[in-house]
Formats: structure tokens, sequence, C-alpha cells
């Protein structure tokens, strides 16, 4: 699993995994670590454009936003008596917390009230809507339209230099959808 900070407080988590057929024109790629659950399709080879410009074989995968077997949540409780996910968070008593009653007691107790009366959770679809209160715990429900292209060279070639992947060609599409990520 890969955590991802959100916003200064909030974290998102995502996870992509495929498996593959081998043959000899999958030899540098570690098939064993790709679950046929993540693809939309199966893979194939295409001809691709290294980032020196040479013309190579790549393997071409289109995943899934999650693997259709992969149960992910909560993140944010339902009420002060369930528990959640994880949150960093960097206020007076900074630390690593699981969102559970004690940690939402903590906030409360310095002026950040995520909870009603009744112990019910302010929670924001953040996929689908924009948080109504200042103190909300961040969730966003899968959208199952998300898809990915990855392109992996059959043989890789080593880079002569490290490219940040913000600003690379290639992962410009891909992360296009998380400005505040990346």
């Amino acid at each position: 699993m890969k955590l991802v900070k959100f916003t200064r407080q909030y974290w998102f988590a995502s996870m992509v995994g495929f498996a593959l057929p081998f043959s000899s024109a999958w030899a540098n790629i570690d098939i064993d670590s790709i679950s046929q659950d993540a693809l939309v399709k199966d893979p194939v080879i295409v001809e691709c454009t290294l980032d020196n410009g040479d013309s190579a074989s790549c393997a071409k995968f289109v995943v899934k936003y999650q693997p259709d077997n992969l149960e992910t949540g909560p993140f944010c409780p339902k009420n002060i008596d369930e528990k959640g996910g994880v949150w960093n968070w960097d206020g007076e008593m900074a630390g690593l917390y699981q969102i559970d009653k004690g940690f939402l007691s903590m906030l409360d107790s310095q002026g950040y009230h995520f909870y009603d009366q009744d112990g019910n959770v302010n929670i924001t679809d953040v996929r689908t809507t924009q948080p109504k209160s200042d103190n909300t715990c961040l969730q966003a429900s899968v959208d199952k339209t998300v898809e990915m292209t990855v392109l992996i060279p059959v043989n890789p070639v080593k880079s002569d230099q490290v490219s940040d992947l913000r600003y690379s060609r290639q992962s410009r599409s891909s992360i296009r959808w998380c400005p505040n990520l990346c």
C-alpha cells in the first residue's frame, strides 16, 4: 500500500498490482508482482520512445483505479466508537494516529470538532462533494471509470540522469487527477 499526502492533514491510500502470462517478451518484467484483477485488458507489446529518444519495445498495461478483489477502508469511521484509517496530525501532540475515539476526542479538546453530540463523525466524499465544514474527515469513493496506461520497457536502459516524475512528459497524464499530491 502506498500512502500519499493528500493535504496538510489528510491521507489518501492507493494500491495497484498486476500479473501476466509469461513469455520471452516479458523477460525483464516481474510478472509475479502483477495481479490480473488490476488489469483492464491483457498487456501487449508496443513500440515506444525512451526518455533518451531511442525507440524501444514496451509492455503496455492498462490498469484499473483499484484491483477487483481489493477492499479498502473505511478511512473515516461513521462514529467515534468505530476505527478508521491513519491520520498524520501535525498540530498540538503531532504524530501518526489511527482515526478512533481517542484521536477524535484529542482533536475535540483542541477545538477541532469532527463529530456531533451523538458521536457521528463528519465525513465528506471528496470525489463527489466539497467539504461543508472546516472539520471533516475526507474520504474518496472509488471511481471505477479511472484507468491508467503504463508503458514498461521490455529491455530497460539506464538513464544518464534522474527524472523528476512530477514533470516527466510520460507521467503528466497519469498525475493530472492529483494536482495537490504531485
